[in-house]
């Protein structure tokens, strides 16, 4: 999993992300953070050793420096 790019829609986030599959197949995808952090929270409970999710920021989370 790879992140590409966002973009911002009614002042809500939303980000790229390029997938690799097993059989080559390859997806780009986008999803808000609340779908990342799922997809975190699902993984942490097989591999042990993923870095920390960054926290939600509630305010200034659009603005490109912190994207």
């Amino acid at each position: 999993m790879k992140f590409v790019s966002y973009r911002i829609k009614d002042d809500v986030v939303h980000y790229k992300i390029f997938i690799n599959i097993e059989n080559h197949e390859e997806l780009l995808i986008e999803v808000r953070y609340k779908t990342l952090n799922g997809i975190h929270e699902t993984l942490q409970k097989t591999i042990t050793n993923l870095p920390e999710f960054p926290a939600k920021k509630y305010f200034g989370n659009t603005n490109p420096a912190f994207l």
